[in-house]
């Protein structure tokens, strides 16, 4: 087992350009495709002007969590197929790009949530 202190998050130091490239593509096809059917049927749901708008941003935000969660692994596991380092953290990746992505995710629906409401 490494200890905790060895271990990298440099990406480019274990993996080609070209491989970070395909990783992060795969990724967001995983994420984007998904994640647009949910937003359109809310978005189309919401203009429905349904009296629940906070049940309808609150299940489209559950959903989109969901999606990023899912593609986050994706790009984990992707790495991984290309080769598997011992010294890479790749639990710190996937919360790195989990927390990042949520965070955005998070002020995107409350910016509809007040725009909206």
């Amino acid at each position: 087992m490494v200890p905790l202190m060895n271990k990298s998050m440099n990406v480019f130091k274990y993996y080609t350009a070209g491989e970070i490239i395909k990783s992060f593509l795969t990724s967001f096809l995983f994420f984007a495709i998904p994640a647009s059917v949910i937003i359109i049927t809310s978005v189309e749901t919401i203009f429905l002007m349904i009296p629940l708008l906070w049940l309808i941003i609150v299940i489209m935000y559950i959903l989109l969590i969901g999606t990023l969660s899912f593609s986050t692994k994706i790009l984990v596991d992707t790495f991984r197929n290309y080769k598997v380092e011992d010294d890479f953290d790749y639990k710190l990746l996937f919360w790195l790009f989990f927390i990042v992505l949520a965070v955005m995710i998070t002020i995107a629906c409350l910016v509809v949530l007040f725009l909206f409401s």
